[in-house]
């Protein structure tokens, strides 16, 4: 499973994962890893992914919304 809708939410951001995981101090190998779900996302870091979203994308998306598990 993945995080489809962050993905896409991402790449609405116009900056590629590794940049967005650049912006918000995570390494390459960690953005991956969460959002192939091999490591877990503290809920700090969610609140974190979301702000970093909403600003860019002047966008009210919900926590539900953007970790929704999916193929």
């Amino acid at each position: 499973m993945r995080f489809s809708n962050l993905e896409a939410e991402i790449a609405r951001t116009g900056l590629s994962v590794e940049e967005v995981g650049k912006e918000l101090g995570f390494t390459k190998c960690t953005i991956y890893n969460r959002l192939g779900c091999r490591s877990n996302w503290t809920l700090n870091d969610m609140l974190k992914v979301q702000k970093f979203i909403n600003d860019r994308t002047q966008s009210k998306l919900t926590l539900d919304y953007l970790f929704a598990q999916g193929d």
